[in-house]
């Protein structure tokens, strides 16, 4: 059985997986949900969504993620 307490999630600002029982905010945009690890990603992600997104999307996720 899964639940919210136990599924992993991306935060699309700094690219680090969490899960969402340990997400420090969560904003939705475009009928999603974004979870993010810290105050600052929400912050962040609030203040241009679709730019991070963007970025988001041009991301090289082999590289793990940059804090």
């Amino acid at each position: 059985m899964t639940t919210e307490a136990n599924v992993n999630t991306h935060d699309p600002v700094c690219h680090m997986d969490i899960e969402i029982s340990d997400a420090k905010g969560a904003s939705d945009y475009n009928g999603m949900t974004y979870y993010f690890c810290s105050g600052g990603c929400k912050v962040d992600f609030d203040a241009n969504s679709e730019g991070v997104l963007k970025a988001e999307g041009e991301y090289d996720h082999s590289k793990g993620h940059a804090m």
